[in-house]
């Protein structure tokens, strides 16, 4: 594997990263090398538009970022998608449906799905606070958590996904 391998990659970075990327894809030994073409190419089949960064970032400095990528994508997912939203809810409140029709009837459908995914939104972001956060009282508890990748079968690879927040307000752009 050479380096010409990633050039399409380099190029679509911002201009002042790309001597960067350049310069440290030079310091990669082929095994890397190889790690980061096949992160790259997994990361684009799963829809990532920053691939190259992201698995770069996970090669060189061991952040799980293919976990966070599709864990961040399946929140958005959760979040802009209204019906599948309101399907959940039913479980829980067996009147949604009238609600949501009385609302969208009231205030347009537009506006009530836009209100929805604002709220979605700010639920999502609390929850990935505290799973990022872990238990803010884990002195008083005794206890915290973490979300842990696995493997295909389940089993833990030991990596903790953190910092979830840093990238989810920049996922609606991505």
């Amino acid at each position: 594997m050479c380096d010409n391998d990633f050039d399409k990659y380099i190029a679509a970075e911002a201009d002042g990263s790309q001597a960067y990327y350049r310069r440290e894809l030079a310091k990669l030994d082929a095994k890397n090398k190889q790690e980061l073409k096949c992160l790259v190419e997994k990361m684009n089949n799963a829809g990532c538009p920053a691939s190259f960064s992201w698995a770069f970032s996970e090669v060189t400095e061991g952040i799980p970022q293919f976990a966070r990528y599709l864990i961040l994508k399946e929140l958005h997912r959760s979040i802009t998608d209204v019906e599948e939203g309101l399907s959940c809810a039913e479980d829980f409140t067996e009147d949604i449906e009238s609600l949501y029709q009385t609302a969208a009837g009231a205030v347009g459908e537009d506006h009530i799905k836009r209100l929805l995914t604002a709220y979605a939104k700010g639920i999502v972001g609390t929850l990935i606070s505290l799973i990022d956060d872990g238990n803010l009282d884990r002195d008083r508890d005794g206890i915290s958590w973490s979300l842990i990748q696995t493997d295909a079968e389940g089993t833990p690879t030991g990596q903790i996904i953190e910092g979830l927040h840093e990238d989810f307000a920049e996922f609606d752009k991505m």
